[in-house]
């Protein structure tokens, strides 16, 4: 959510940032013991700035999300791939269960 001001600088809005996120994966059980499985999720944030009509001081400046002359460090589009092995190191007929699963973020 960005604080947009309005143009005599007196007011505020809220003005929602557009995002979206999706996910996939991919899961083998081996055996009764192992399974394995790959993941892959990405994220998306649209840019959202806006003149700074309160910054007297130096006009012509930007606030908000995405905006001209942003760093990097202002990530719009995230994504990961994860590996997986999950090893199930004992269970009983219930629902107890002890597992390890190490995993491998790329």
């Amino acid at each position: 959510m960005v604080v947009r001001p309005n143009p005599a600088g007196t007011d505020v809005n809220l003005s929602m940032v557009h995002a979206g996120a999706g996910s996939a994966g991919l899961e083998w059980r081996a055996s009764p013991k192992h399974a394995f499985a790959i993941y892959y999720g990405a994220d998306y944030f649209g840019r959202n700035f806006f003149p700074d009509t309160t910054n007297t001081a130096h006009p012509g400046t930007t606030i908000g999300y995405g905006g001209p002359g942003s760093p990097n460090t202002n990530n719009r589009a995230i994504q990961q791939v994860t590996f997986d092995w999950v090893q199930t190191l004992w269970r009983t007929a219930g629902t107890e269960l002890c597992r390890l699963t190490p995993s491998i973020p790329t």
